[in-house]
Order: structure tokens, then C-alpha cells, then sequence
């Protein structure tokens, strides 16, 4: 993360970034995107909510992703995660917002 004299802004620039690179790798149509205030990450995996850009069309459902070789692909998406089927420890599916059954 970038420091500045003020945290609030180099935060906003950090999340911005990540929402970018994963909204890069979602398929998200241009009628949704990643919303910055909700991205959840632990070791290589991340979750993410959409922002629907018509509030008629907003969802409750969170994208999954997996940072590997160098990039983030993305695995699934769901309302109700669970982590084995993403292989997703569960010890960290408290960090990333999932939970097995």
C-alpha cells in the first residue's frame, strides 16, 4: 500500500486497484462492476461484491477468485459460498466469506 500523510487516501487508491485488476479478470458486463468496498482477500484467494450501475438489477452474490501464475482468474460466484469447492482452505473462509456446510 502507498503511504501518505493521510491513510484515507492512499486506502482508496489501494482499493481502487484491486477493484481494477479484478474487475479486469471478472467478465462482468459493463452493466455491473467490482465494488471496491467489499473485496476480501487471504493468500491467493479473493471475494468480491457487485455494484449493479441500475440498483433495479443489484444482486446479493459475490465473485470468487484465485490468484495464480501471475494473475487472478476468476473461479465462480455465489450468494451462499462454500469453501472446498473452490479449494479454499476453511480455516481462512472466515477472512474471504465463505463457510463450508
Amino acid at each position: 500500500m502507498i503511504t501518505h500523510p493521510d491513510g484515507h487516501t492512499s486506502d482508496v487508491r489501494r482499493r481502487t486497484a484491486e477493484s481494477a485488476t479484478l474487475q479486469a479478470a471478472s467478465g462482468l458486463p459493463s452493466t455491473h462492476r467490482i465494488d471496491p468496498d467489499h473485496i476480501s482477500c487471504a493468500r491467493q484467494w479473493a471475494t468480491a461484491g457487485v455494484l449493479a450501475v441500475d440498483p433495479g438489477m443489484q444482486g446479493d452474490g459475490v465473485l470468487v477468485f484465485k490468484h495464480s501464475d501471475g494473475r487472478w482468474q476468476k473461479l465462480g460466484e455465489g450468494s451462499a459460498l462454500e469453501c472446498t469447492p473452490f479449494g479454499i482452505p476453511p480455516e481462512i473462509g472466515d477472512q474471504v466469506g465463505c463457510r463450508d456446510r
